[in-house]
């Protein structure tokens, strides 16, 4: 109730109400008398951008009260008519979900491996349990639970509905309160929304300091000079400084060494990230050098990472043992944003926003950027990387970084996979190619309201064949898509291929591989191709909103460090900013491949099994 009463008094002083004489007046004096005018405008403008944003997940809400399952899984938002398969069991025993009578795959719809479900019997017994989704095929869905379901005891067939009411906008609209409330941080508002310049102790001083810092001596005696700069400008920073890194320059490397710095000084450390893939990336190198705490749902918590979970350690028996097991490690690492929406689209580049009043607002501007543009100077830059060769790192270079990034020695620039170049056979003998489909052609087909293409995936299946074929192992490829309905498609393709990551660009921090196969073609048979990542939710018509988002593109380019492959349509609309760009840098160098018609039907000793 007082946090309810908080929020209304909140509002009413972003509209500048006068209230002398409502019941909560002098509520609403004590509450909102500390905020300036400035700072209600932040809360105003960011409130009201929550609340565009948010009206798709409010939609979903109700459905899930005003729909039947039947309804709810035309629309893919539900499996209906499920039964629990009680011969399945895992280390971990989440039951397994069987449809009973089903007439398509569980691969069409929203649902997808990692999101947040609940487990009902229609009607009767709603929200049964909760937890996510570990495993997807076309007929089965393997979940892990809250708690355990009886196969005996439940004879009724289940429902299972993706979670509307987990995490979302609430979260994040609670953590913007947070910064008005009148025990708030000072110091977090006055860098934050009042944007006052951080500060910075003298860095000689600092360096001086450091010598005796084992720790320190140890990383930096490894390091380039602009690592060496970035360690040097956090360890002097007294509010906050920024390390802008860009791809394979080494921004884990960094963040090791400095966390083993902070901890040889006596710190503490709190590490977290958008994604459970970075946190865990980064606890990988770290090993088990000291007490390290890792929290979140256990089932979302790389098994190499388990051993530091409050799960895997005894169970304490008493208050100060339990105090000591949280309070202890110096190291604790978890992710910003609840565990369903971490590792989703748009959590590791900047933010993924769909309403587009909300974007022209600009919601998916990210803190790192405001704050980078208003202090230049708390900003630190990588720009030798170690993982791409020249070719790679050229389209990178052309597309968003000025020619800023350079390879860090000549090792890297010319490093390319042998057995990749004899892939295609009249092939490119360069580091990227992009293969053009005009002529099968490569016509992609919708799902409900998604869009995914059975050609493209055809293709990614037999050159990733020709790519093992020549030599490389599983562990050196990697698949790539932004969107998770053809995610889905070729991780079925690929399935007897365990060793192979299939990811979207936003879950791919850390996963640097020899061979990356992207697909990039959606096409319609009216004749006018419309270029998109393998999948897209963009509206009829329109080339989606994510292949505009030139970040994230690049994200899934530098995952590349030998041979990147992007399939594609070459017609594509010269009025998407860096699609003509891109092309043309493609075409200069000689790196485009025109595949001829039928050739996903050439090589049936390359082709999947029928879906």
């Amino acid at each position: 109730m007082l946090r309810a009463r908080y929020l209304y008094a909140l509002s009413q002083a972003v509209e500048n109400v006068e209230d002398d004489s409502s019941p909560i007046a002098s509520i609403y004096e004590l509450k909102t008398s500390h905020l300036t005018p400035a700072q209600a405008d932040f809360f105003k403008q960011w409130e009201a951008l929550i609340t565009l944003e948010e009206q798709d997940s409010i939609r979903f809400r109700k459905e899930l009260w005003t729909m039947s399952a039947q309804e709810r899984e035309e629309k893919g938002r539900c499996f209906n008519s499920m039964v629990i398969d009680a011969s399945f069991a895992t280390p971990q025993g989440p039951p397994m979900g069987k449809p009973a009578v089903r007439g398509h795959s569980l691969l069409n719809g929203h649902l997808s491996i990692g999101d947040a479900i609940t487990v009902s019997v229609d009607s009767e017994l709603l929200a049964l349990a909760r937890g996510f989704i570990i495993d997807l095929t076309p007929e089965e869905v393997v979940l892990g639970l809250d708690h355990d379901l009886n196969a005996n005891k439940i004879a009724a067939r289940l429902r299972i509905d993706k979670d509307e009411l987990s995490g979302g906008m609430g979260h994040i609209r609670d953590n913007l309160a947070q910064m008005f409330y009148a025990d708030r941080d000072i110091k977090r508002v006055e860098l934050v929304i009042d944007l006052w310049r951080p500060m910075f102790e003298d860095e000689l001083d600092t360096l001086d300091a450091l010598r005796w810092v084992p720790e320190y001596v140890d990383a930096v005696n490894k390091f380039n000079s602009g690592q060496l700069a970035a360690m040097t400008r956090v360890l002097s920073a007294n509010d906050y400084a920024l390390i802008l890194g860009m791809p394979g320059t080494g921004k884990m490397t960094v963040i090791v060494a400095l966390i083993r710095t902070f901890v040889g000084m006596g710190k503490t450390v709190l590490l977290m990230s958008y994604t459970h893939s970075v946190v865990h990336m980064i606890l990988l190198k770290l090993k088990d050098d000291y007490g390290i705490l890792r929290l979140g749902n256990v089932d979302k918590v790389h098994p190499d990472v388990r051993k530091f979970t409050q799960a895997e350690r005894r169970m304490a028996t008493t208050i100060e043992q339990l105090e000591h097991q949280l309070m202890s490690p110096p190291v604790v690492a978890t992710t910003c944003v609840p565990d369903n929406i971490a590792d989703m689209p748009g959590t590791a580049s900047p933010p993924l926003v769909h309403n587009p009043a909300a974007r022209k607002g600009s919601l998916e501007t990210s803190l790192f950027r405001q704050l980078s543009k208003t202090h230049p100077h708390a900003v630190v830059d990588l720009t030798h990387q170690y993982r791409m060769n020249e070719d790679v790192m050229l389209l990178s270079n052309k597309l968003i970084y000025g020619d800023r990034l350079r390879c860090g020695s000549e090792a890297v620039a010319t490093y390319l996979t042998e057995a990749s170049l004899t892939v295609f056979r009249d092939g490119v003998a360069a580091g990227a190619v992009f293969v053009d489909t005009d002529c099968i052609p490569a016509f992609d087909s919708r799902v409900g309201d998604l869009v995914q293409n059975v050609v493209e995936g055809k293709l990614v299946y037999q050159i990733t064949e020709a790519l093992l074929w020549s030599g490389i192992e599983q562990r050196q490829i990697g698949i790539m898509s932004l969107y998770r309905q053809q995610i889905k498609l070729l991780s079925h393709l690929l399935q007897d291929k365990k060793d192979i990551k299939i990811l979207t660009a936003d879950n791919s921090q850390g996963q640097d591989k020899d061979c990356v196969v992207i697909s990039m073609v959606r096409a319609n048979d009216h004749g006018q191709r419309r270029l998109t990542w393998l999948i897209v939710c963009a509206h009829h018509g329109k080339v989606g909103e994510l292949l505009k988002d030139w970040w994230r593109i690049n994200v899934s380019f530098t995952r590349s460090q030998s041979k990147l492959v992007i399939i594609g349509s070459r017609k594509t609309p010269a009025s998407v900013l860096g699609l003509a760009e891109f092309l043309e840098l493609m075409d200069e160098r000689q790196w485009l491949l025109v595949l001829p018609k039928r050739m996903e039907s050439l090589h049936l000793g390359l082709a999947p099994l029928p879906m």
